[in-house]
Parts: C-alpha cells; structure tokens; sequence
C-alpha cells in the first residue's frame, strides 16, 4: 500500500481528527462567507428562535449555495430523528463524486460506501439538536474516493418550520485543501 493509501486509511480508521462544538460567538467563525451566512440567519430569524426553513433563499447567495447542504430532521415514532438530506449543492457533489440528495444520512456509508461521511454528518446534525443553535465542526479531512483527501470547516445552522421546532439543518462547508 502506498503512503497517500495508508494516510486514507489511517484517517478512515480515526473521524474523530476534528472538534464539533456549540458556537457561542461570531468571532469563532474562521470563514468570511460563514459570518455573511450567520448575519443572514440572524436576519432571517428575527425574534424567533429559528429561522422558517421558508424563509431561506438559496438564490440570495448564489455562489456560496454551491458548499451548502440541508437535512430534514425526520422523527422516527421511536423518541428519536432520523436524517435525510433534501439538498445538497453541487459543489458539494462534484467533491464527494456522488449525489445523497433523497438520502438517509444513516444509508450514506452502506449506500455509498466511496466515501466516509455518514457518521460525522448525523453527529454534526444532533449536536445541532443538542445545543438548539449554530455548531461548528473542523477541520476534518474526509478521504475522497480520488484517493484525495479533502480538508474543510463546517458550519450547520437550525431551521424551523414553524420559527420554533427544528425541522432542517442547513450546514455550509469551506474548503481549506484538497491533497
């Protein structure tokens, strides 16, 4: 096995190489274009806890959508959610060489076994539930199927149906490398 193999596998083998956390402040945002979406949020939200899923405009940030992806939050009748992706941009698809929109984040590493990203993403998603409010997640390195790894921040902020229940999760991705 080459290096580049042994580093993906090494990395494949260890997700925890990154910190998901609960942000507290726009100064712990490291990407310009994560403060721009933030003060939008904020915007959009108004006097509500969350913003109405409604009220997100994909078009208002036509460029940047590209590296966005948002989930729906799906209660599976047992106490608990499931995840499923309702769009995922194709800057996003074109990275990861596979298109999950319509798909169970729980489906993601036995339905598309190219790329390692399932796990992560639902624990990104319910540490978004967790603290009701913005996460960040990064730097991860996700193996892509090139044989490349791909290393990004994550930013994922709560939607709501109704301005109170989460009901998607929107989460914005800035690459720092891809090797």
């Amino acid at each position: 096995m080459n290096m580049r193999g042994k580093r993906r596998l090494a990395m494949k083998q260890d997700t925890t190489n990154h910190e998901i956390r609960a942000m507290h402040s726009a100064s712990e945002l490291e990407c310009e274009k994560h403060h721009l979406l933030y003060d939008y949020w904020l915007i959009k939200k108004g006097a509500n806890a969350f913003p109405a899923f409604s009220d997100i405009d994909l078009l208002d940030f036509p460029d940047d959508a590209n590296l966005w992806a948002i989930v729906r939050v799906v209660p599976n009748g047992k106490g608990d959610v499931e995840f499923s992706f309702h769009f995922v941009g194709p800057g996003i698809v074109s990275l990861v060489e596979l298109e999950p929109t319509g798909t169970d984040v729980s489906n993601l590493e036995r339905d598309y076994s190219k790329v390692d990203f399932g796990s992560d993403s639902d624990k990104v998603f319910r540490k978004v539930l967790e603290v009701g409010g913005p996460v960040l997640n990064g730097p991860t390195d996700m193996p892509l199927p090139n044989e490349e790894v791909l290393r990004f921040l994550s930013f994922s902020l709560p939607l709501a149906a109704n301005g109170s229940e989460i009901s998607h999760i929107l989460t914005a991705i800035s690459v720092i490398s891809k090797s």
